[in-house]
């Protein structure tokens, strides 16, 4: 069993090349998700680490003394939640932006994001789009970022993580707007 879904896009300039990762995730026993996620590389971004056929791409962003680690993947999820019930919606205070895109959701939360099974509290940000492939079978685009080589209270830091900023509008936008090409494979 194969469906195709029809590509959503946001052009990039020629002289802004976008940054695609191939995707390959087990949505259940039975199935995959594959095919190839793209999106605009944003202003500022630098390319650190995969992209082409990874199932990932890593990005920096700096400001003055502060870095922001980029991570970018996808995950299958067979589910029947619908696609805003997937998304982040976090309390009033930590969501930087949320609403829909072609074929789904996507939301973001942050400055301050739980470290999870017992780890420490990380300071950044973290998006999620939930892209619908077929009947309750998605793919999760989610970015993360996360805030490095300096302090939380720092001025550089406030500049990276303001919800008013160019680096949030900059991860919604590549929520948004991002090109994917996901089909299901049934395997085994």
């Amino acid at each position: 069993m194969s469906v195709a879904v029809p590509s959503t896009a946001h052009a990039a300039s020629s002289s802004d090349p976008s940054p695609s990762f191939g995707v390959r995730e087990t949505l259940t026993s039975m199935t995959e998700l594959r095919g190839t996620v793209s999106f605009a590389r944003p202003a500022g971004w630098t390319q650190v680490a995969g992209g082409g056929r990874h199932s990932y791409v890593r990005f920096r962003v700096v400001e003055g003394a502060c870095a922001l680690d980029v991570h970018a993947s996808m995950r299958g999820k067979a589910t029947r939640l619908t696609a805003g019930e997937q998304v982040p919606r976090g309390e009033r205070a930590d969501l930087m932006g949320s609403g829909s895109r072609p074929g789904g959701a996507w939301g973001t939360i942050g400055p301050s994001l739980t470290g999870g099974e017992g780890l420490p509290d990380i300071t950044g940000m973290y998006g999620m789009a939930a892209i619908r492939v077929a009947a309750k079978r998605y793919g999760q685009l989610r970015i993360f970022a996360s805030l490095r080589g300096c302090d939380a209270g720092t001025a550089d830091a406030a500049a990276l993580l303001d919800k008013q900023g160019r680096t949030l509008r900059q991860l919604n936008h590549a929520l948004k707007t991002a090109k994917t090409s996901l089909r299901i494979v049934r395997v085994g």
